[in-house]
């Protein structure tokens, strides 16, 4: 019994070991973990550091201890301590005013469902009865909203083919909030630049925030047919669509609260631990000003509520982005297919089809992996593509607080795609633009 009890003490000694050097490299490393930190040693880091050598050491001592016929009173006695140094690095870090992964404190929103409208053959789109309702009677609704089609488009233009249609050259543009304009004053869009840049031309946004590929599919099927495109642009935000390919949508509900209106997708997201779910839109719009979705499931939640519980969340965000290469290769695949559809049925359509690659602030430091694996799609592919990055500045031509364009970056976008697209309808070729990269 005594060297069963000496086995068992020695095996808890060695995890003892490695949980403190693992946490001590932690702390360490905590600079490249969490996003946003300062380089140098902190104190939280100190504390860190100090715990798991703590640790280390005891599980150290523990390995050369030998166990009375008691164990059970010596474990006990070793989780009290070890349970004792975590709950003093929670305080510390708390007391240091250490932000958790989930907020403590969720804002009220009062909030309705004012109207859902499933997304069907057209893809999703924008609520457009509600959205005039919503621009009449509140004050905080953003313009590009109010200026909506019968079919929920940020678009001017019924889409409905007139008698003079086929005299005029015709283009469809493609894509999320980028191609929608949502960062852009009125009129200031870079597919409202092209508009007021070649005014002779028919030129229709399809371009809905939020929203992927496979619904910018959907949106070509429904309207190409009718309004019979001769050039067809999809606008491909590589940070996100990728990740957006992935997941049904199968609704957008619109809430309304006090002052403000809301559009939000009723999307699946995807769990920590590979699963999909759905997440109440009301919690979405709580969760929102913190920049993230809400916890898949409530132990999560609560894990993420407490200090060390955030490390270990913010270990495993760090760790998955590291190994994330078969997750990569699975959402590209997905992609792949909706790019061979949109390629295929534009050429079925006589309509020529062009990709304008969006790159996001982090692309200027260095390129991302999704941005390298959406070149590489477009050569592969064979698809007619043109990279903007080199005429664009990530400190004056993108918004302060997130990766969309300002109008500086709108405009410059809009200038050269409105040359190309002229050329494009002077020679009769994507080719005859030099900024287009052709298979």
């Amino acid at each position: 019994m005594n060297k069963i009890n000496r086995g068992i003490a020695v095996l808890f000694a060695w995890l003892l070991i490695a949980a403190g050097l693992a946490l001590a490299l932690f702390g360490l490393l905590l600079d490249y973990i969490l996003l946003g930190s300062q380089p140098g040693i902190s104190l939280p880091q100190i504390l860190v550091v100090a715990a798991g050598a703590g640790l280390a050491m005891f599980g150290w001592w523990l390995r050369h201890y030998k166990p009375s016929p008691d164990l059970r009173a010596n474990l006990s006695k070793a989780l009290v301590i070890t349970l004792i140094t975590l709950f003093a690095l929670e305080i510390g870090l708390g007391l240091l005013d250490f932000s958790t992964y989930y907020p403590n404190d969720l804002p009220e929103v009062k909030a309705q469902v004012a109207d859902e409208k499933p997304c069907g053959e057209l893809g999703c789109r924008i609520l457009p009865q509600l959205s005039k309702q919503a621009c009449a009677t509140l004050a905080q609704v953003p313009p590009r909203f109010c200026i909506l089609n019968a079919l929920g488009y940020a678009d001017t233009d019924e889409f409905v083919a007139t008698a003079d249609l086929a005299q005029r050259d015709r283009v469809l543009f493609l894509g999320d909030s980028f191609t929608h304009g949502f960062s852009a004053d009125l009129g200031r869009s870079f597919v409202e630049t092209v508009e007021s840049a070649l005014p002779d031309m028919a030129i229709w946004n399809l371009g809905i925030g939020g929203l992927g590929t496979v619904h910018a599919l959907a949106s070509f099927r429904g309207i190409a047919p009718i309004m019979q495109p001769q050039l067809t642009i999809l606008g491909f935000f590589a940070d996100n669509d990728f990740y957006d390919n992935q997941f049904r949508i199968e609704s957008r509900v619109a809430l309304l609260t006090e002052d403000k209106f809301a559009s939000l997708l009723n999307t699946e997201l995807r769990g920590r631990w590979g699963g999909n779910f759905f997440s109440d839109p009301e919690l979405i719009l709580q969760y929102r000003p913190h920049g993230i979705y809400p916890p898949p499931n409530e132990a999560e939640r609560l894990i993420g509520l407490t200090r060390l519980g955030t490390l270990f969340l913010r270990s495993l965000d760090t760790f998955s982005q590291a190994i994330g290469t078969s997750q990569q290769r699975l959402e590209a695949h997905i992609t792949r297919d909706y790019l061979v559809q949109l390629r295929d049925e534009a050429a079925a359509q006589n309509s020529q089809f062009l990709t304008l690659l969006i790159p996001a602030k982090r692309d200027f430091a260095a390129l991302t992996n999704e941005y390298m694996t959406a070149l590489a799609l477009l050569r592969e592919l064979g698809i007619p593509h043109m990279e903007v990055m080199g005429q664009l500045d990530a400190a004056t031509d993108y918004q302060a607080n997130d990766d969309h364009w300002n109008n500086s970056g709108h405009g410059k976008v809009g200038a050269l795609l409105a040359e190309c697209i002229d050329a494009f309808f002077a020679a009769g070729s994507l080719s005859a633009c030099d900024r287009v990269v052709m298979p």
